[in-house]
């Protein structure tokens, strides 16, 4: 199980990702608040945050399309 402070920082990636253009600044705003405020507690920067995160956020990004895709077969039988 993931540290409960990456979740929120993964989902707004994720959305940020995948969402409609005209959402993305916000999407971006809201992804960039969740990383300041893990960078009050450290020296990193936001890239640095990202960097380390890297490959929690595709491990994210597949079970995210995963369970997508479980769920619309599901809603299709």
């Amino acid at each position: 199980m993931r540290n409960p402070k990456i979740e929120p920082i993964l989902a707004a990636w994720y959305h940020r990702e995948k969402c409609p253009v005209e959402e993305r600044a916000r999407a971006e705003f809201t992804l960039n608040r969740l990383l300041d405020d893990i960078r009050r507690e450290t020296r990193f920067s936001r890239e640095d945050i990202k960097e380390h995160l890297y490959n929690h956020y595709l491990e994210y990004k597949r079970t995210r399309k995963t369970n997508e895709t479980l769920e619309d077969r599901h809603a299709s039988e």
